[in-house]
């Protein structure tokens, strides 16, 4: 197998009993007899959902609008002031 097609790979060690932060050997081999897969195809789920629960969907924007942009932006909606009618359904 060469360089460019080996698969990487990662030791993973287990502690005896379960805690609050880590699973045993016993409970991911209970999960994956429950769900039918592998012990590697639970680890993959489980770091897939945490990488879903606390990585951002998007990259982080500039930051705030400045002064100058909210003002342009204000300009061009040109929006009546708060209680102002835009428009009717009704003739006058």
């Amino acid at each position: 197998m060469s360089a460019k097609t080996k698969k990487s790979e990662l030791l993973f060690r287990m502690p005896e009993d379960d805690s609050e932060a880590r699973i045993s050997r016993q409970t991911l081999a209970r999960m994956a007899a429950v769900r039918g897969t592998s012990e590697t195809e639970v680890l993959h789920l489980a770091a897939r959902r945490l990488a879903d629960e606390i990585l951002p969907l998007y990259e982080p924007d500039d930051g705030p609008l400045t002064n100058q942009q909210m003002g342009r932006i204000q300009a061009l909606a040109d929006l009546p002031k708060l209680g102002e009618t835009c428009s009717s359904l009704f003739s006058e």
